[in-house]
């Protein structure tokens, strides 16, 4: 019987400024997320996020 395990990581933060600038970077691949956390991963959160744009009708 297989069974879908649902888990986060979960890292203490501590910020040292009252604002923090963050942009959000859109990605078109797994490939390229891979490759923009192998570049930032050592001093940025890379997260993907699922977005659905507002459909046009």
């Amino acid at each position: 019987m297989n069974s879908l395990l649902l888990a986060f990581n979960l890292l203490p933060a501590r910020f040292s400024a009252e604002k923090i600038v963050g942009v959000l970077v859109e990605f078109e691949s797994a490939a390229q997320l891979a490759v923009l956390r192998a570049k930032r991963g050592g001093s940025h959160v890379v997260a993907s996020i699922v977005h659905e744009s507002p459909s046009a009708n």
